[in-house]
Parts: structure tokens; sequence; C-alpha cells
């Protein structure tokens, strides 16, 4: 499983801890979405799909990656800033691909 931290920060490096905006989260390659938060213990909102309202700026994505070893890409993106690209690489030394 792999947990995603994301946090908007501006430009100028600073978090900005009244964003509450919502975001879209969708992966390509072997992986998939099993939960999202964002640390507002008092939401109510699902922690299953692929959206989620920041809180004090931050969410999570947590993943839970497949059987194949390759590359992860995260985008997420919102009505209220650019698209995001996160990419991660997965290493599963059962994938019988890459073992010759």
């Amino acid at each position: 499983m792999m947990h995603l931290l994301l946090l908007l920060i501006l430009l100028t490096k600073y978090r900005v801890m009244t964003a509450q905006d919502e975001l879209t989260f969708n992966v390509e390659g072997d992986a998939r979405i099993v939960a999202v938060s964002n640390g507002d213990i008092t939401s109510d909102e699902a922690m299953t799909g692929n959206r989620r309202r920041l809180y004090n700026g931050s969410a999570m994505v947590i993943l839970r990656a497949g059987k194949y070893a390759g590359k992860i890409t995260l985008r997420t993106s919102s009505d209220a800033y650019k698209t995001a690209v996160t990419v991660c690489r997965y290493n599963n030394k059962a994938d019988k691909r890459n073992n010759k």
C-alpha cells in the first residue's frame, strides 16, 4: 500500500492552510484507490471513491498496487488549481515478468 499525502503549496512555497477545495484523483498503472482522507475527524465525507475536499490544505490518497511492477501515476485535479501529477515506481519482487 502507498499513502500519498498531498499538500496545497503556493509558488511562494507556503502551505495554504485555508484551502477547502474538492480534489479528484485518477490513477494510471497497476494500482487502485482504496481510500481517501483529509484528517478532518468531523467530516462526513465517505473515505471511498476518488474525490475529497482539502482540510487545512491537505488530503491523503491510499493506493493498493497490483501484481506487476512499474510506474503508477496519480493525477490530482480541481476546478480551483492546475492538475498535479505524481509518479511513483512500484517494485514487486513476486512479479515473474522481471525475474529471468
